[in-house]
C-alpha cells in the first residue's frame, strides 16, 4: 500500500468518522433534553461524542502528516533522479567527489558537487576560490589541481581533476 492509498483511506475514514459524530451529535441533542433516560446511558452517549471528536481530530493530523511524508518522497525521488547524473570518483590526490557524468548533462556545463552535501541529498557545485573549490553550503575547500598542498582548515584538500 503506497501512501496515496492510505491517503485515500484516511479520506474515507473521515467520511464515516464524520458521519459517526453527526450521529453522535444528534443522539446527544435528544437526550440532553430528556430526563426520561437513565443518567448513565446520558453519560455514555455524551462520553461517546466527545471520542469520536477526538478520534476526528486525530485523523486530521494524521492525513497532515502522511501529505507531508508524501512531499518529502516525491522529493527525494527527485533528488535520486539528479543524483543518477553523479558518479563517485577520486581526484589526482585520492579524495572523492561527484562529477556530472558525460552524456548526462542536460545543457549543464561540466561540474562537480560536494561530496559532503551530496550524501546529504543536497546538489552543491563547487565553486572556484582562488586556487581552491569552495562549497557555498557546507564551506569546504578542496584543493585544484595547481594549488600547493596546504593545511587543513575547514575539511579535506584535494585536487579536482578536469576532464
Amino acid at each position: 500500500m503506497n501512501i496515496s492509498q492510505i491517503i485515500d483511506y484516511l479520506g474515507g475514514g473521515a467520511g464515516a468518522l464524520s458521519n459517526a459524530a453527526g450521529t453522535a451529535e444528534k443522539l446527544r441533542d435528544l437526550i440532553r433534553g430528556d430526563d426520561r433516560l437513565p443518567r448513565e446511558v446520558s453519560e455514555l452517549c455524551l462520553r461517546i461524542y466527545d471520542q469520536l471528536l477526538d478520534a476526528k481530530q486525530v485523523q486530521v493530523r494524521l492525513e497532515g502528516d502522511l501529505r507531508a511524508l508524501q512531499q518529502e518522497l516525491a522529493n527525494l525521488d527527485r533528488f535520486d533522479a539528479e543524483a543518477a547524473r553523479y558518479k563517485l570518483q577520486p581526484t589526482e590526490r585520492g579524495a572523492f567527489v561527484y562529477f556530472l557524468q558525460e552524456g548526462h548533462s542536460h545543457g549543464e556545463p561540466v561540474h562537480c558537487v560536494c561530496p559532503n552535501c551530496f550524501e546529504g541529498s543536497v546538489k552543491s557545485i563547487l565553486q572556484p576560490k582562488g586556487l581552491l573549490l569552495a562549497c557555498p553550503r557546507c564551506k569546504a575547500e578542496y584543493a585544484d589541481r595547481n594549488s600547493p598542498p596546504q593545511k587543513q582548515r575547514r575539511g579535506p584538500r584535494v585536487t579536482i581533476a578536469r576532464r
